[in-house]
């Protein structure tokens, strides 16, 4: 007995739904190892620094009650991006942030509104300290790759 191919196509058009529903609904959650749990989802964003993410250019950090966080300025591939490009805080808060250049030219990390402007050749960390502002969010961004769309954001939770 020959299956009708209209059953077929039905069939595999169900097939594809389903598979498009999974993975745009696709989350995972891993052990960051500092006691943490990183949550990331389809949309490249993580609760956290999971260093495989999907897009690393897209990772947010929670650092409410922290007093440090690492960020990494990123050249790879023609993009060029800080990990993470999105830090949480609490409203007034400051914090150190420990500014590593592992890409293969030079970066800044510049602050407008609180007059922070370092520079820092390849694999080089400077650390710089922020507060975080009463509402909203402050920008931080590469001078060199502005244009390019090395920016970050200090949000206020």
């Amino acid at each position: 007995m020959q299956i009708p191919s209209s059953f077929r196509i039905v069939a595999l058009l169900a097939v594809l739904a389903f598979v498009a529903a999974a993975c745009s609904n696709a989350s995972s959650t891993a052990p960051t190892g500092d006691g943490t749990t990183s949550m990331t989802n389809s949309t490249g964003s993580s609760d956290g620094d999971d260093g495989d993410g999907d897009d690393d250019a897209h990772q947010t950090d929670h650092v409410s009650g922290d007093t440090s966080v690492e960020v990494e300025a990123e050249d790879e591939e023609d993009q060029f991006y800080f990990k993470p490009s999105t830090i949480i805080g609490k409203a007034g808060q400051s914090i150190v942030i420990a500014v590593q250049n592992e890409g293969g030219v030079e970066h800044t990390f510049t602050i407008d509104d609180q007059d922070i402007d370092v520079s820092l050749s390849p694999e080089q960390v400077q650390e710089v300290t922020v507060t975080f502002p009463d509402s909203g969010s402050v920008e931080y961004y590469c001078r060199i790759h502005v244009n390019l769309g090395m920016r970050g954001e200090l949000k206020v939770a």
